[in-house]
């Protein structure tokens, strides 16, 4: 039987871009798993997993034809042995925080995780033809895209790793967090998806997107900095003009650089990385309202929760009793 890694492999008996799940290995768990699947009418799909894996997992995989896949691992670690003609092979060490871009035809080989980690990642596939028609390819290091599937044994493939950029674990954070629900949550999904590929095949042309951007690499990186001591310090924040000093630029130009990067102000910026920490917190540990408030920076319980109920359109109490709601949505949940 073939198996695939995330647990899924493109079906051969369905239209393009089509994803089935594959059955249950050794070594695999089902135990309080999360899985979403949204198939987009381009020819794609979007995979979200979030589960609490209890045993170690060992999961070989194996196709004639591999999609061209986008994965960002936000809580876990993984090893993937990929094994090249059956003669030789390749480790890639995976952590969170890293996001990959692969395109492996002909692939075979065994996925490795620990257990005992809260496993949260999200996933983008494109059949080969899908993935030209809608971003083309261009530049040496998507060479191999170019060529034909099905191209036989010498068809090369393509790995690119890298930790992922403020910008990108935002567009993550609000895909996690998305409050719609119905055509809209379909609409926000498919462009956020879309945006996640942008920032992806950016980081292969860096050049071309600083200067799109209107931001030499200098005041990027600075930009980057601010947002990861807000991100670290939300419970207990610089001003805007301490962050300022910190990093090396004035109120005016650290608020121009994460309208840029982050599509809107200092404030607003901390603000949603404060609430999706508070979502993640209702969620998946047990700390009281008043500490969950407390370790985001809020005063008080009171202001909390209305800024919750004010983001989500909903009160923190029936998150964590019964997760977001999406009304309309196509969770699945597999027992």
């Amino acid at each position: 039987m073939k198996r695939c890694i995330n647990n899924i492999q493109p079906s051969h008996t369905s239209s393009p871009g089509s994803l089935r799940a594959c059955g249950p290995v050794a070594g695999e768990t089902r135990d309080k798993r999360f899985r979403e699947e949204v198939r987009f009418e381009a020819g794609y799909v979007m995979v979200v997993e979030r589960h609490t894996r209890d045993r170690d997992m060992r999961l070989p995989f194996d196709q004639d034809q591999a999609p061209v896949s986008f994965c960002y691992n936000l809580s876990q670690r993984a090893r993937c042995t990929v094994l090249n003609n059956g003669k030789s092979q390749k480790t890639f060490e995976r952590k969170a925080g890293d996001g990959v871009l692969a395109y492996l035809p002909q692939i075979r080989g065994l996925l490795e995780a620990p257990q005992g980690e809260n496993v949260l990642g999200i996933s983008l596939y494109f059949p080969l033809e899908v993935f030209r028609e809608l971003f083309g390819i261009s530049g040496r290091r998507l060479a191999p895209l170019q060529a034909k599937p099905g191209g036989g044994p010498k068809e090369k493939g393509f790995y690119h790793q890298a930790e992922f950029e403020p910008d990108t674990r935002l567009v993550l954070w609000q895909i996690l967090q998305c409050p719609y629900g119905g055509r809209v949550r379909r609409l926000f999904l498919e462009a956020k998806s879309l945006e996640l590929v942008a920032l992806k095949l950016a980081e292969l042309e860096p050049t071309s997107r600083d200067q799109a951007m209107g931001l030499n690499k200098r005041a990027m990186d600075q930009v980057r900095e601010a947002h990861q001591i807000l991100v670290e310090r939300m419970a207990d924040p610089p001003s805007l003009t301490q962050l300022g000093l910190m990093v090396g630029l004035n109120r005016n130009k650290l608020n121009r650089g994460f309208k840029k990067l982050y599509g809107d102000t200092v404030f607003n910026v901390l603000r949603m990385a404060r609430l999706a920490k508070a979502s993640s917190l209702l969620q998946n540990t047990d700390l009281s309202l008043a500490e969950i408030a407390f370790a985001i920076g809020y005063n008080s319980q009171a202001n909390f929760t209305t800024a919750f109920r004010q983001h989500f359109g909903q009160p923190p109490k029936k998150v964590r009793q019964k997760g977001l709601s999406r009304p309309g949505s196509e969770a699945v949940t597999l027992s």
